[in-house]
């Protein structure tokens, strides 16, 4: 049976924490940016969707105006 001293014991533990320490830090880190990058993402969606509906919505009217016209003659 191997005898382990205290300090090595403390060391190992030590390095354990700090190792663990520094992947949540990265983690932390590849979150923000995700975040950041899924936030850019939802503007320029919010400005797809925007040019969408305005499109919808002067393809109704452009609609509306032919069948006015057609009904008119």
């Amino acid at each position: 049976m191997k005898v382990v001293s205290a300090a090595t014991l403390e060391s190992y533990y030590l390095a354990k924490i700090v190792k663990e320490r520094e992947e949540k830090e990265r983690a932390q880190q590849m979150v923000r940016e995700l975040t950041t990058q899924i936030n850019k993402k939802n503007k320029e969606i919010e400005k797809l969707t925007f040019f969408l509906d305005c499109s919808s919505l002067a393809l109704q009217v452009s609609c509306q105006a032919i069948e006015t016209l057609k009904g008119n003659r």
